[in-house]
Formats: C-alpha cells, structure tokens, sequence
C-alpha cells in the first residue's frame, strides 16, 4: 500500500464490485473533506493531487487482488479535472487484454472524467 489510509482523519470508504463477464472493478465513495491529501493542497480551495489519485488506483486494486501491488510502469496517465472535498468519485479498473498484469484505470467525478491512463504491476 502507498500510504496508510487508517492514519487519516477521515477514511475514504469505498463500495468495490467485480464485473463477471469483463473483471471490471468498480469502486464508488464520497471524498472525505478532512482527508490529509488536502493538507496544504491547496488551503483556499483544495483539490485532490495526482499522487493520490494513482494511491487510490493501487489501493482498490491491492484490496480486491488480496495482495501488495507494485507499479512497474505507467503510461498514458491524464489529470483532466479536479477532484474536490465531498466530491462523489467512482473508479473503474480493467485488465488490458491480451497485456498481462496491465490495467485501464479511470477516475470520474460525478459524470466527468478526472484522471485515467494505463497501471502495469509486478507478478
């Protein structure tokens, strides 16, 4: 795990389902306004940065694969909007065919796009 969520002061909680036919993961929740992410980021109007974006990615995924989850590469990420305090956030994950260990990810804010790219972990 990138960070420790337990040692925020507000805990992003998070709905995670599976999809059968496609193993798309999907994972919904509201962004804590106290989380320590915002911490200085920034104090008049805070946003959530990249750096944690790609942590919740590794963490949804950790949880659901049962395991650490490593980053070997990433490509093609994006930051497209900005995620705020309260904001709804869905996170969706998919395996790239025929690319082993590899996934899509894509991050939106309510029905707007907020970040996305490709996640390649270690076996």
């Amino acid at each position: 795990m990138l960070y420790d969520q337990t040692a925020s002061r507000d805990k992003m909680v998070w709905k995670i389902s599976l999809g059968e036919a496609d193993c798309t993961i999907t994972a919904s929740g509201v962004m804590p306004s106290g989380s320590a992410w915002f911490d200085g980021h920034f104090p008049e109007a805070p946003i959530l940065p990249g750096v944690a974006q790609l942590a919740m990615v590794m963490d949804i995924l950790a949880e659901t694969l049962c395991r650490k989850v490593t980053v070997t590469r990433m490509s093609r990420v994006r930051f497209k909007s900005t995620i705020h305090p309260g904001d709804e956030v869905t996170v969706e994950i998919k395996p790239k065919p025929g690319v082993p260990l590899t996934y899509a990810f894509q991050i939106s804010c309510g029905s707007e796009p907020a970040s996305g790219g490709f996640l390649t972990i270690a076996g």
